[in-house]
Formats: C-alpha cells, structure tokens, sequence
C-alpha cells in the first residue's frame, strides 16, 4: 500500500474526534471503495493531522522509553490485515536531549490492506481501529493516548459491479 496512493482514498471517509485537550489528535479513517467483493482485497488508509507545534512518536521510536504510534484492529470473523505501512518520520532534535528522534510531523497517513476472505457474507463490515500515540511538543511529552476509528464498507454479491476506486 503506498502513501501516495492512500492520500488519494477518499470513500467511506470516516471524521473522528478532533483534538481537544493537550496532546490530542483527529483523524479520517479513508477506504479505497465503499463496495467490496468477498475474497478480494480493499486498501485503506488512516489521515492524522498533526497541530503545529507538536509531533507524534514514530511507529519505531529511536528512544525505547518512548511510546510508539501503533495502529491496531479488531476485524470481524473473514477481514484479515494483510499489511501496515506507517511513512517515513522526520529527524527531531529535542533541546538539551542528545540525538535526532523519529517523530511525524505536520499529517501521519498510514496504509492498510484488509483481505476478505470468501466467507464474508454481503452486507454492511465495520473494521474497529485503535491509534496508540504519544505526542510532545519540544518541550514536554503527553500522556500517551488512543484515537478510535471504524472503518466502514459494503461487500456486495460478486455478480454485481463494483464502482471505481475513488482519487
């Protein structure tokens, strides 16, 4: 799943909350296409805006002490995740603190592959999504906290078409 691609997803975009308290964050939980064959594959994305004057711990901080930004799911019985893929952090220099951390900065999108296998029967699937993160500005870090996010689609019958993918 590449990011560049993931940025185009736009189908079943899902707001979440938005950042309201010290370290908080919103995001949009993309999909590919709201209609889905069983035993297909539907790429989807997660698009987290960061506030200026903050970053999120990458997926591998360089500092074990630090918490990890992790997207995990609960997929329902027949949706499997075949793939996470988290972007490339940013060099940061913490003041007073000796060597680059690898924080995102700015926006996070991070691509996913959900499989369906062929036992998904048609009608309504809700992927539950859980970002883990820790968020700091260059002063202090938050406590670490989750962003709570469904990904929604339709999986329809293989004799019906499916739309095209939405850009």
């Amino acid at each position: 799943v590449g990011i560049a691609l993931a940025l185009c997803l736009g189908a079943g975009a899902v707001q979440a909350r938005q950042a309201g308290g010290p370290g908080d964050v919103g995001g949009e939980a993309l999909i590919e296409r709201p209609v889905a064959h069983a035993s297909t594959t539907i790429r989807a994305a997660l698009r987290v805006p960061i506030p200026e004057g903050l970053h999120l711990q990458a997926h591998v901080p360089r500092d074990p002490s630090l918490i990890a930004a992790i997207l995990t799911f609960t997929p329902p019985p027949g949706i499997s995740v075949k793939e996470v893929v988290y972007p490339t952090p940013t060099d940061f220099q913490v003041p007073g603190i000796e060597g680059l951390q690898a924080v995102y900065e700015k926006e996070m999108v991070v691509g996913v592959q959900f499989v369906l296998d062929a036992t998904v029967r048609p009608g309504p699937v809700t992927v539950p999504g859980d970002l883990r993160y820790q968020a700091c500005n260059d002063k202090q870090c938050f406590y670490p906290k989750h962003l709570k996010l469904d990904w929604t689609f339709t999986v329809t019958p293989a004799s019906k078409a499916l739309p095209p993918p939405q850009h």
